[in-house]
């Protein structure tokens, strides 16, 4: 009975102070100076700031010389400054407001009972109009703001820890984060160089399309999803951990001798960013960089890093020829020894003899190939006339078949392998089957199927602007085969 006894003597303890503090509050008028603007000037006018505290002295400046008033870092060291961090520290700053106010006057004793006498953090920022300075001082007895005041005035306010947090800024907290500083769309060129003879280089050929193309170690079309996976991981690489800023140690970040080394080229820049990959970080985490721009070396710990594991064979495009059907004005097929050709009629396609084309795989047919329709003599008036039969198809029938000439894509390359010049190698000089698309205006592109590659692994193929030998799959060529024969 002791014990529930004393519980509810407390319980009761607690009831009381509640409503006490209910009732003290409830009556206390509300601080007229709660939310007060300590500082607030143009956030624009602000050409300096300089940030004190026991970690050590900050200054960041505003540049004019270039008419654009970029930020960096002057003191301790000139190093490059986040925008956005900066303008987050100079946006608090300029429009500071108090939590309440403590004391209208405060004698050298407060000064040091408040923890400003020796201010715990200091930032002066100088404007336009002047100069002005803010002292912070210790933590209130409650709660986690901190009392405050500006150096050319008495009272004595406090400070939320929200706005203390973005005034109480360090080294770190403000330099430029992002690696390469340049937006993805702006990068035309990259190069990739590695020991052991890796050395990929890739061109933008198309700004609208984004569509690149390998340059080295042979020259072909790159798949644009996989340059873009390259892109986006050099261009959103960030700093973890700022490591070494005289950078005179190399070896010991293995950056004496580089795991790789990345040439981005932009058209946000003059000249192209160089960026060096050393050893992986502590515990396997990230790695270790350096760039042309700094000696300094960083720690990065990205989620994933394409340009580590990719080689020149990952970036080949994939699909060996690329159309949009309502282009199309003409489809020629040949397969081991049968051929057969269609002309777009209104939303229809119809059949016409192979030998009336006028692409190239029309001219390369094998002689005396037959069309696949019989001939037929009808009348016209008193003359009997000589005509092919002809089938129609729909835009639907015609689908299965754009559909597995598509589905043959690459699956690896023959090195070493150049189309034209190694056709008759590969069985391209007399490939067991072709497809021709026209896409009128004189456009062509040709799919080659050739002889069975080594080990059995399908078939040797080339296509149309591909400057390469290829291997893709047989369930991938039988496919197409099969959807060909349909038309027979």
């Amino acid at each position: 009975m002791k014990k529930f006894a004393s519980t509810f003597v407390a319980l009761a303890v607690l009831v009381v102070l509640g409503a006490y503090i209910v009732f003290i509050e409830g009556v206390r008028p509300p601080d007229k100076d709660a939310g007060k603007v300590l500082i607030n000037v143009p956030a624009d006018d602000v050409t300096h700031v300089a940030i004190e505290q026991a970690s050590g002295r900050v200054e960041v400046a505003r540049s004019t010389g270039d008419g654009e008033g970029k930020w960096g870092i002057t003191f301790p060291r000139p190093v490059a400054a986040s925008e956005a961090a900066v303008k987050a520290l100079v946006d608090a700053a300029s429009k500071l407001k108090c939590e309440k106010k403590v004391t209208e006057s405060a004698g050298a004793g407060d000064l040091e009972a408040f923890g400003l006498e020796s201010p715990w953090l200091k930032v002066t920022i100088d404007t336009k109009q002047g100069k002005k300075t803010i002292l912070v001082g210790a933590e209130t007895p409650v709660g986690s703001a901190r009392y405050a005041k500006l150096a050319d005035s008495d009272p004595v306010y406090t400070l939320a820890s929200s706005t203390v947090s973005a005034l109480a800024k360090s080294l770190d907290d403000l330099r430029e984060r992002e690696i390469f500083g340049v937006s993805s769309d702006s990068v035309t060129a990259l190069r990739l160089v590695a020991p052991g003879g890796l050395d990929i280089r890739l061109e933008k050929k198309d700004e609208a399309e984004g569509e690149w193309r390998i340059v080295h170690p042979f020259n072909d079309e790159a798949d644009r999803w996989k340059v873009s996976d390259l892109v986006w991981d050099l261009t959103g690489l960030t700093v973890s951990e700022f490591v070494d800023d005289d950078g005179k140690d190399l070896a010991r970040w293995g950056l004496d001798r580089p795991r790789l080394r990345v040439d981005a080229h932009s058209s946000e820049r003059p000249s192209p960013l160089e960026l060096f990959v050393g050893a992986p970080g502590p515990d396997g985490k990230g790695f270790y960089v350096r760039t042309s721009d700094s000696p300094s070396v960083y720690l990065v710990n990205p989620a994933a890093f394409s340009p580590l594991e990719t080689g020149a064979l990952d970036l080949v495009k994939k699909e060996l020829i690329s159309w949009n059907d309502d282009d199309l004005i003409r489809v020629t097929c040949v397969d081991q020894g049968k051929a057969v050709a269609f002309l777009r009629d209104g939303k229809e396609w119809k059949t016409v003899p192979p030998d009336l084309g006028t692409g190239t795989a029309a001219g390369l047919l094998p002689r005396g190939t037959p069309a696949p329709q019989a001939p037929e003599v009808v009348k016209e008036g008193e003359k009997w006339q000589l005509k092919a039969g002809e089938k129609r198809y729909s835009s639907e029938d015609m689908g299965k078949l754009w559909s597995a000439l598509r589905d043959v894509t690459v699956a690896t390359v023959v090195q070493g392998a150049v189309a034209g010049a190694d056709d008759a190698r590969y069985g391209l000089d007399r490939p067991r089957a072709r497809v021709e698309l026209d896409l009128g205006d004189g456009k062509v592109l040709e799919l080659r199927i050739g002889g069975r590659a080594d080990r059995g692994e399908g078939y040797y193929a080339t296509a149309t602007g591909r400057g390469l030998v290829y291997v893709v799959e047989e369930k991938k060529v039988q496919a197409l085969e099969s959807a060909v024969s349909a038309f027979f």
